[in-house]
């Protein structure tokens, strides 16, 4: 079961999204407590500060492993903190460590581990914590909170959240590193609709419906689970404003690259219902406010435009014009870069992405001016062809992440 849809993989960053997404530092435990004050000290610090400057925070978790060096849970905020900052190598070490000492402590080292290994490997991993969560899903309900309790999760609906979030993960294990096994698409849709009964109110496991709909073929069937991943999207950032205007601390709403991958999937869905434009753009205009000068975001609001039925052709070629100057920036940058003598690093890991995002604005680019050029269409009229033409792979190609 090809798919186009890769996974999150930059350069060992991308794989440190948490699947437990109210993620919590615990800090030293209460065996690192028992063991020195100062371990304990060392933890609350790293509490107070790993949030934003992880830095910081690691040196204080690294002071408590040196106190407590089988300590599970410090084993595994550390890993956690090393995942951020991109040490993925060091993370796994880590990771290793934490499941000789206490394999069965907690699901989430094991699906931390699964997110740094491909394949069978990462499958099996997966499979492991996923084998947790059940198990403590299945304690009684009074068993399973105190379970969720002493966990980084908090709650039962969170456990279940995080079991969701896993079956998602696996699913998209079949679509691309497993994608031609033999029973892809069976245990891709199995382990969707095991996210699906999990759910408690992410949009991940709707979304990762909508890939496999449309992965099939099936653009039609990939609609209601497009819209109501954006719906729950939408509602978890409205939810996350107010906690903030009400004074609370909020939490990690739906992320940056999730919103993106979600308005390319109704852009992808535009095409069996036009009302997905509208969705799409929703989510855009949100992720413009966030950041205006993502290249790909520019992109994908002019694509959407231009499928609107009828198209907006004006905005559409705004949008589209305005990433192109951006791009033009990048390679002005690298050019720059190459002529200092700064070969290693970012410029070269830019080169082909560069090239493959400038031919995907120009491909939009030049089905705007056909557009254009044929009066019914720039009249906003029934023209044929305005809504087909816009069936491309350009906004579900262009990734900036490359």
């Amino acid at each position: 079961m090809p798919t186009g849809r890769g996974r999150n993989k930059k350069n060992g960053k991308g794989k440190a999204r948490r699947l437990d997404q109210r993620h919590k530092q615990q800090g030293a435990t209460a065996a690192a407590a028992e063991q020195s004050d100062e371990a304990e000290a060392s933890g609350e610090d790293a509490l107070v500060h790993d949030s934003v400057e992880p830095e910081l925070a690691l040196k204080f978790y690294k002071r408590a492993l040196d106190l407590c060096p089988q300590d599970p849970a410090l084993l595994d905020e550390a890993a956690d903190l090393l995942l951020q900052l991109g040490a993925a190598d060091d993370a796994k070490a880590l990771l290793s460590r934490s499941i000789e000492v206490a394999p069965d402590a907690s699901a989430g080292k094991w699906l931390y581990m699964a997110q740094l290994h491909e394949g069978e490997e990462a499958l099996k991993l997966y499979n492991r914590g996923l084998t947790l969560l059940e198990a403590a899903l299945a304690q009684p309900a009074a068993a399973a909170a105190a379970a969720a309790a002493t966990s980084t999760l908090t709650s039962i609906p969170e456990l279940r959240q995080q079991l969701s979030a896993a079956c998602c993960a696996v699913a998209e294990l079949y679509m691309t590193d497993l994608c031609f096994a033999p029973d892809a698409e069976a245990a891709c849709a199995a382990a969707l609709d095991r996210a699906l009964r999990h759910d408690a109110g992410g949009p991940e496991a709707h979304q990762a419906m909508a890939h496999l709909r449309l992965s099939q073929g099936r653009a039609a069937d990939a609609v209601p689970f497009a819209k109501e991943a954006a719906r729950r999207v939408g509602a978890a950032l409205a939810a996350l404003e107010g906690d903030v205007m009400g004074g609370g601390e909020g939490g990690p709403g739906p992320d940056y690259g999730f919103r993106v991958s979600a308005a390319k999937v109704l852009l992808e869905c535009a095409d069996a219902d036009a009302s997905c434009c509208e969705d799409a753009l929703a989510v855009l205009a949100g992720l413009m406010q966030e950041d205006d000068e993502d290249v790909e975001t520019w992109f994908l609001m002019g694509a959407a435009f231009f499928k609107q039925d009828p198209p907006d052709l004006e905005l559409a070629r705004a949008h589209l014009e305005r990433a192109a100057e951006m791009l033009e920036k990048i390679r002005e940058h690298m050019r720059k870069e190459r002529r200092s003598g700064n070969r290693g690093g970012g410029s070269a890991q830019f080169v082909f992405p560069y090239e493959g995002q400038v031919a995907l604005v120009r491909e939009q680019l030049a089905l705007v001016a056909e557009a254009e050029a044929d009066p019914d269409i720039a009249r906003g009229g029934e023209g044929e062809g305005s809504e087909g033409e816009g069936d491309s792979d350009g906004p579900d190609g262009m990734d900036t992440d490359e």
